[in-house]
């Protein structure tokens, strides 16, 4: 389940209070594995076991997925570049896809295959450079992969 809480820190007591902001329907992904946020922290994209896509969540305006971006079995790290540039991998061990990079209006600019035949990305290492041109990826080989976003 995918759901939404908002935290209110009271600095006198410590206390930490929470109210659900609600979820999205059972089926949207399993088995999480990712979370990224954009910016400005409206949008949530999400990774996890199935469905094979890059789930990409409105909390502002209520809960809601709002586009789900083309993947493949299976998704295991996402992460939100500078420039609202969204990149993704997934687990794939004999190719021929394990990157993605989206624009901010989420049409694809770039896949690739960094991690090599029989050999895989590890859940969650995937990193963006600074001025958001090149994922960094960590293999299970090991050794590091970059992907030019362009």
């Amino acid at each position: 389940s995918i759901a939404c809480l908002d935290l209110d820190y009271l600095k006198e007591g410590h206390d930490i209070a929470t109210a659900s902001l609600g979820g999205v329907p059972h089926g949207t992904g399993s088995n999480g594995k990712d979370i990224a946020l954009s910016a400005d922290g409206s949008t949530a994209y999400l990774v996890g076991g199935a469905p094979y896509v890059f789930t990409v969540v409105d909390i502002e305006n209520g809960v809601s997925v709002i586009d789900s971006l083309g993947a493949d079995a299976y998704p295991i790290a996402v992460e939100v570049g500078p420039h609202g540039n969204l990149f993704g991998a997934v687990s794939s061990w004999y190719g021929p896809t394990d990157t993605w990079v989206y624009d901010a209006e989420s049409n694809l600019i770039k896949t690739g295959y960094v991690s090599g035949y029989a050999d895989d990305v590890r859940d969650r290492a995937l990193t963006v450079s600074g001025d958001g041109n090149m994922a960094v990826l960590l293999t299970t080989d090991p050794r590091l992969a970059f992907l030019r976003s362009y």
